[in-house]
């Protein structure tokens, strides 16, 4: 940054005494650690957050991983996992194009995805063990954490999985799934959910000044290189099938009731042994109960602890 520019929120984020952000390089994403606010850590269990589509390390993002982190493992470490956002660039996917990747995405595959953000995990591995890993996400990042589970790590003790309103109808018009993004993200489900978790900080960075021009950026960002690809994955998801999901690690499939991005009809076979729970009642509000961070993370729980 540049001397005598002025910061924002989410600048000044970046300059938490609990986070430490891991650089992407070629083949690696950009990362960051929680540290917990405990003076004696539990060093042998790591929590992952793959936080969903065109959302990176910004203020709501890190509220939302840290009371995450408080109710499913308050004495441990949590990973995030961002995406590209509307001001940060936390991938380079250039080289998917290189080989079959690319193709394979637009095919409805979060294999490359899983495959990028394991090598991620294992690169923070080295220089911090992890330990047992639990991997978490919800909506693209449910459908990353379950290909990173299904692509697997000899460096990696990954103990289970949690996948929240994961993208698992395959056929939608990708028009349809942008629109039900942007529906979520500024319709009444949304505020009703933000104003639910009553912290006053998330009010504050999801109801910015500029939070028109910010939602007409978030509308563009689907269309940009990295972001339409991730956008054709979900919108062709073939991958929410038993053939992703690892027969080994205790799995559970969560989706609010009347979802549009999740299919529990499918055939049972579908999502092989994992556990399909349904939520529903007062605190679910569709695709944006997340934004109510406490919702997200008591669905989190269920599946991690």
């Amino acid at each position: 940054m540049s001397s005598g520019s002025i910061k924002t929120g989410d600048d000044v984020l970046r300059e938490m005494h609990d986070l430490t952000i891991y650089a992407p390089t070629e083949n690696t994403s950009e990362a960051f650690v929680i540290s917990p606010d405990t003076e004696d850590p539990d060093e042998t269990r790591t929590i992952v957050m793959a936080l969903p589509h065109l959302h990176g390390l910004v203020r709501h993002m890190y509220i939302r991983a840290k009371v995450m982190q408080q109710i499913v493992a308050p004495n441990c470490r949590l990973v995030g996992l961002p995406n590209n956002s509307l001001r940060h660039q936390s991938y380079d996917l250039s080289s998917f194009y290189l080989d079959d990747r690319a193709e394979r995405t637009r095919n409805g595959s979060m294999i490359p995805f899983g495959e990028q953000q394991m090598r991620t995990l294992e690169g923070i591995n080295r220089s911090t063990p992890l330990g047992a890993v639990g991997l978490s996400g919800y909506s693209s990042g449910a459908g990353i954490s379950l290909a990173m589970a299904a692509v697997g790590s000899s460096e990696l003790e990954v103990v289970r999985v949690n996948a929240d309103e994961a993208p698992s109808k395959p056929g939608r018009n990708w028009i349809n799934v942008v629109l039900d993004n942007l529906q979520s993200a500024s319709g009444q489900d949304y505020k009703d959910a933000v104003a639910a978790a009553g912290i006053p900080a998330l009010t504050e960075a999801m109801a910015s000044k500029q939070a028109g021009q910010n939602m007409a950026k978030f509308f563009l960002k689907h269309f940009s290189r990295d972001g339409f690809l991730m956008l054709q994955a979900m919108t062709n998801s073939v991958d929410i099938t038993a053939s992703l999901i690892s027969a080994d690690i205790p799995t559970k499939i969560g989706y609010v009731i009347n979802s549009k991005l999740f299919d529990p009809a499918l055939p049972g076979s579908a999502y092989g042994s994992s556990k399909i729970v349904g939520y529903e009642g007062e605190g679910f509000r569709g695709h944006a109960t997340a934004d109510d961070v406490f919702m997200h993370a008591l669905m989190a729980n269920h599946g991690l602890n």
